[in-house]
């Protein structure tokens, strides 16, 4: 593993008393060092180590870095910009160059454990990389999914002057609302970053670095390393970059464990949807925590776009967020559940809406639920919203958006609305095809108005004097009493049925 001369400064045992010259240096760019001797021309890419006193006048390659043992050193070295690093006093150089070296071995084998715990398969452990990554920055590691909730927690306690530990928590940290509510208001913003940055939120004096976690070009989460302990140094950066390249990787790995895991649930899933019955077991896996809830969706591929098989589809929505989608093919169709969580449930249906986006695909989305027992109810929510969404723009379409449509249809059954109408309302409607009147339309705004005359006024645009004269004969063609609630119910419910059934403007009716 390359290092820099940030890192090897601050890593050094404190007794080195070190001074760096030239620019902090941000990447991984010097290998394990050479003894320099005098004369000895100079190699590209190089990393030395030489006594201060051998150094030569001439200035070596930007490409080169120096560890300079003394304090005789060419004015030209320390006034030129040379990436040099200088340790004081009476170190013997070949003490020196076994404890730069015993810093390479420390970070070989902590690179080389993090690579083979992500070459694992069956037993690969998240919790495994973050102790690894806590251990060696001996600092804490926060892991948030991409609803912004505290999904990891590594804490690294120093037990003793020789001994310290790392403990690992998957439980999530309660925050008060006021604090909750800010930090929810920065990752909304910071969320878009897609390097490491430094975060605007801050503890009571420290800060925190973050990497964001995109996966398949998607926000999914957040690894933030703090800087409670120590503050940061310009190693740490590099050093942190580096980590959260492999992690990156890693968290991919356990999105892909979880949605394996997952793929219990999608069977039990499919039982259900079959009518089968399940074990308790199996339900398990359908737990809710305290204000969770399910809703059911359906797909479609969409109409102007290339959509993804459904064999394919399916499975990469499922990875988009495992054990918050749960996506199956039945009946030749992708349908499934959706978990929403207590808070930010708009988070989770944007997430979903551009895993959608991502496959092609549009969907219908049933009511909120907690009882599977009720599934093929919303199911069928689900199924209604879809075949009436028509507007192509839009991915998502809720059943809430069409459920007056769905109870008028079900409560007109297979009568058209015409044999619902009583006598009156057909008299108003007669009166306005003769007379061009608009009795119909001022009778649905004054219920819709709750029957007030100043707001039933103005969207007519009319004086108000006028409409009582017009609200007049309106009562008279329908001889029934608007006082009694039952009355204006059954008059809304034909008003409505008569939008409904009304041709879209500019088709043929």
């Amino acid at each position: 593993m390359k290092l820099n001369l940030d890192i090897i400064q601050e890593y050094l045992p404190e007794n080195y008393h070190t001074r760096r010259y030239g620019p902090p240096i941000s990447s991984f760019g010097c290998p394990r060092p050479l003894l320099y001797e005098s004369g000895q021309p100079f190699q590209e890419n190089t990393l030395y180590i030489a006594p201060a006193d051998v150094l030569p006048q001439t200035l070596p390659p930007k490409s080169c870095a120096f560890i300079a043992v003394g304090t005789h050193l060419p004015q030209s070295w320390l006034l030129g910009g040379a990436d040099l690093l200088v340790i004081n006093g009476s170190h013997n150089i070949i003490t020196v160059f076994n404890a730069v070296h015993a810093l390479y071995n420390s970070f070989d084998q902590w690179n080389e454990q993090i690579r083979d715990e992500l070459e694992k398969d069956l037993d690969f452990d998240i919790r495994r990389i973050l102790r690894l990554g806590s251990g060696m920055l001996k600092r804490n590691i926060t892991v948030t999914d991409h609803t912004l909730q505290n999904i990891f927690r590594a804490q690294f306690r120093k037990a003793s002057a020789e001994r310290a530990e790392v403990i690992i928590s998957d439980t999530p940290l309660p925050l008060d609302m006021e604090n909750g509510e800010r930090i929810k208001e920065v990752c909304n913003l910071e969320r878009i970053i897609t390097v490491p940055y430094l975060s605007s939120i801050k503890g009571y004096s420290w800060r925190y670095y973050c990497f964001n976690l995109y996966i398949m070009g998607s926000f999914m989460g957040c690894i933030a390393i703090g800087e409670e302990s120590t503050p940061f140094r310009q190693g740490d950066y590099s050093l942190m970059d580096h980590y959260f390249r492999h992690f990156q990787n890693a968290f991919l790995k356990y999105l892909r464990s979880c949605a394996q895991e997952d793929s219990a649930g999608l069977g039990t899933l499919k039982k259900l949807l079959e009518h089968r019955p399940a074990a308790p077991e199996e339900l398990k896996l359908f737990s809710l925590q305290p204000g969770e809830v399910w809703c059911c969706f359906r797909l479609r591929e969409q109409r102007s776009e290339v959509s993804l098989p459904k064999e394919y589809a399916y499975a990469a929505i499922n990875a988009m967020a495992p054990g918050t989608i749960y996506a199956v093919i039945h009946s030749g169709e992708i349908m499934g559940l959706l978990r929403l969580p207590g808070e930010n449930r708009q988070k989770t249906l944007e997430l979903f809406e551009q895993a959608l986006r991502h496959a092609g695909y549009y969907g219908g989305l049933s009511n909120t639920f907690s009882d599977l027992g009720r599934l093929h109810d919303y199911l069928y929510q689900a199924s209604y919203a879809l075949e009436q969404g028509k507007d192509p723009k839009c991915l998502l379409h809720f059943f809430s958006s069409y459920v007056l449509s769905y109870m008028l249809s079900s409560c007109a059954g297979d009568l058209p609305a015409e044999s619902l109408m009583s006598e009156g309302l057909k008299a108003l409607r007669e009166h306005d095809r003769l007379k061009g009147s608009e009795y119909l339309r001022t009778l649905d705004l004054y219920l819709q108005n709750e029957m007030s005359v100043t707001r039933t006024s103005q969207a007519l645009f009319i004086h108000r004097s006028s409409l009582l004269k017009r609200l007049d004969k309106i009562q008279r063609l329908l001889n029934q009493d608007l006082s009694d609630p039952d009355t204006r119910l059954y008059f809304r419910i034909c008003l409505a049925l008569l939008r409904e059934s009304r041709p879209p403007a500019g088709t043929a009716s």
